[in-house]
C-alpha cells in the first residue's frame, strides 16, 4: 500500500481528483460510477463523499504535506547534531567505542 520508495505524490493532481470527483458527486453520479471514471477505488470516493456531507468542500483540499509530523524540533535537532560532533569522550566514556559484552550496551 501506498507509493514505491522514491516515488513523490503529486498533491495538486490527487486536490484536482478529489475536486473532479466533487463535481461529479453534486451532479448524482453513483460513487461507484465516480470511481470508474476517475480510476480510483469506490472506498476512496466514499471517504470524500463523506467528507464532503460533514465538512463541506474544504475538506477535499489538499493536506500540504506527507507523512507524521516531526517529534523533535529544530533546536532539539540542533542539540543532537552538536552532542553526535563532541562524541561520546564528552559526555563521560572512556572511548568511542561500546563494548556489548561488558553491559556497556543495553541491547
Amino acid at each position: 500500500m501506498g507509493n514505491a520508495r522514491g516515488v513523490k505524490r503529486d498533491f495538486d493532481a490527487l486536490e484536482k481528483r478529489r475536486f473532479a470527483a466533487q463535481k461529479l458527486l453534486t451532479a448524482g453520479i453513483h460513487q461507484s460510477e465516480v470511481a470508474r471514471r476517475l480510476a480510483v477505488h469506490r472506498q476512496s470516493v466514499s471517504r470524500w463523499a463523506a467528507a464532503l456531507e460533514k465538512q463541506g468542500k474544504g475538506s477535499l483540499r489538499k493536506a500540504g504535506r506527507a507523512g507524521r509530523l516531526p517529534r523533535l524540533s529544530q533546536p532539539q535537532k540542533q542539540l543532537i547534531k552538536a552532542a553526535l560532533i563532541e562524541g561520546p569522550e564528552a559526555y563521560g566514556y572512556a572511548t568511542s567505542l561500546v563494548d556489548h559484552w561488558a553491559g556497556g550496551c543495553p541491547h
